[in-house]
């Protein structure tokens, strides 16, 4: 027996939406299909996506090797040589 909520289905466009959003951002946009009137399998269908980007994220980062920007250091603060304005705002 299938059980029924009271909660009404949410509109298609509501749907398409959702997934969208789900599509760019599913750490965000996969919460709110636990609230009343999505279908169960969008539920699972969105967190199983960003599950799935979780792992490949921090896989593609860890085979990768993280490493720090390289910073440039020369040393000083002191700007050398002399700047000069160009001869036509010289006056």
């Amino acid at each position: 027996m299938q059980y029924e909520s009271d909660t009404p289905r949410k509109p298609l466009w509501m749907l398409v939406l959702l997934g969208l959003g789900i599509y760019i951002a599913p750490y965000i946009f996969a919460w709110f299909t636990l609230r009343p009137g999505y279908p169960r399998w969008y539920t699972i269908v969105s967190f199983t996506y960003a599950a799935f980007l979780v792992v490949s994220v921090s896989l593609f980062v860890y085979s990768a090797g993280y490493r720090s920007p390289p910073t440039i250091d020369n040393g000083s603060s002191e700007i050398r040589g002399k700047i000069e304005l160009p001869s036509y705002l010289r006056g």
